[in-house]
């Protein structure tokens, strides 16, 4: 199989900018509505129209990237970009000096807007746009303090906006991922299990939850010390990474607990799976002197509507699974019968590693 992918449903948002541009869209209204206003009782109506425009794209651009905070389209952010950097072309041209004060925030603006590629892009053409106005409305000293000022921005909000992202992906990556074993953790759990039961309600696309627990791992820790048991979990992790399907997200959900999301996968394909998984696990040198087992629950989805329902019901089939003697995979679909009639006796259950592989 091909390495295991760690979230091909999506990521869990982390982009500053919605919370961004709705606080510029407020602090807009505190700071160019007055002037809007100020405009209009001067007898400036062209002024302020411009204000009031200046601050309705900032509130729609605000309210857009609240509202499309899953899945944002980069056409409509680019359009409202567009009219951001006219309007500040356009104070440029009819008022000067005075217009290009509003390309300081112009630029800051379009790094909370737009991501960092195409932010850096539009600003750019900014830059490229305003230098002949500039040029054009300033005497030829202050027009290089100002070309200066301006570029000095720009580069400011690059590496300001660079530097928040990269430290916004490490910090997402450490809240959603186990350190141990690098695997998502209970963080990112719930999400992408509802988006994979929606995707399969929309698309009809079949999928199946395996729940995963070590046999005996008390003892491990008891007899061999922690160390070891951490050394058996982080085996476990790079197993289950490389292992599985780019397709499929595996989770430690704690202790030595470990959930698995397989997608697009028929019920007899899960199964099969889930035993080649144990076999995978049983024959990995997990520990240097003794065998490593492990129970699955499996549970197809069935229809459920509540995310914490189709993961009880692998955990069900793993507390069975563990009665029904460990170092096997017991379905959520199979009766309790059966295995009740094939189970080993307790005492059986709880015999060394090295038996029970």
């Amino acid at each position: 199989m091909a390495t295991g992918g760690q979230d091909p449903i999506g990521p869990v948002d982390s982009d500053f900018r919605p919370q961004a541009t709705l606080l510029i869209a407020f602090g807009a209204f505190l700071v160019v509505g007055p002037f809007a206003i100020l405009h209009f009782l001067q007898g400036r109506p062209t002024m302020g129209c411009v204000a009031l425009v200046a601050t309705a794209v900032l509130a729609f651009n605000a309210w857009y990237l609240q509202r499309e905070s899953r899945r944002r389209s980069l056409a409509p952010r680019l359009v409202i970009a567009a009219a951001g950097v006219l309007l500040d072309l356009y104070l440029l041209a009819t008022q000067g000096m005075g217009g290009l004060l509003w390309g300081y925030p112009t630029v800051l603006w379009l790094y909370c807007t737009l991501p960092e590629r195409s932010a850096r892009v539009v600003n750019s053409l900014l830059l490229l746009a305003s230098l002949p106005l500039i040029v054009a409305v300033a005497a030829p000293d202050v027009a290089v303090r100002a070309v200066a000022t301006l570029v000095g921005v720009s580069l400011f909000s690059c590496v300001l906006v660079h530097v928040i992202s990269r430290q916004q992906e490490r910090l997402q990556r450490e809240l959603r991922h186990d350190p141990l074993t690098g695997l998502l953790n209970r963080h990112s759990l719930d999400g992408i299990v509802e988006r994979a039961m929606a995707r399969t309600r929309r698309d009809g696309v079949p999928m199946a939850l395996l729940a995963l627990d070590l046999d005996h791992f008390k003892r491990i820790n008891d007899e061999l010390g922690h160390a070891a048991g951490d050394d058996v979990l982080r085996g476990l992790g790079v197993l289950l990474h490389e292992w599985l399907r780019a397709s499929d997200v595996a989770f430690r959900t704690g202790g030595e607990e470990f959930l698995v999301l397989l997608h697009d996968i028929t019920d007899l394909h899960a199964q099969r799976v889930a035993e080649t998984l144990l076999a995978k696990i049983r024959e990995t040198a997990l520990l240097d002197d003794r065998t490593v087992t492990a129970s699955i629950g499996l549970a197809p989805f069935d229809g459920e509507n509540d995310p914490r329902a189709w993961i009880e019901h692998a955990d069900e089939a793993l507390y069975r699974a563990k009665h029904a003697g460990r170092d096997r995979v017991v379905s959520s679909t199979v009766p309790i019968g059966p295995l009740l009639s094939r189970a080993r006796p307790l005492s059986s259950a709880v015999a060394p590693l090295a038996e029970s592989a």
